[in-house]
């Protein structure tokens, strides 16, 4: 019975973090369609884009954001970029290299 409670609180502890994980990868989709170019980008190299990963760091709050470029659904090898959004969800470091 007790561990069952202790799961319930744990998934509830996790939740917000998951949430906000969850704004801050569209945070970032819509910082690289926002100022593609800063990044010598165009709006068509936005347009087929995956996030492979993201997570969120307990320590600095920080929320790293990996996307991979596409086309017409098929990964393109090395077209990576990495967005970091801190705890108040401002992008502050982006980078990375997208195919033309």
């Amino acid at each position: 019975m007790k561990l069952r409670h202790l799961a319930g609180l744990l998934v509830l502890l996790m939740l917000p973090t998951q949430a906000f994980a969850q704004s801050a990868v569209q945070t970032a989709l819509d910082y690289l369609e926002d100022h593609y170019y800063l990044y010598d980008l165009l709006p068509s190299d936005l347009s087929d884009l995956e996030v492979t990963d993201a997570y969120s760091s307990r320590r600095s709050g920080t929320t790293h954001v990996y996307v991979r470029q596409r086309l017409d659904g098929i990964e393109i090898y090395d077209a990576n970029y990495t967005v970091n959004v801190n705890r108040d969800g401002e992008v502050f470091y982006a980078t990375g290299e997208f195919e033309f």
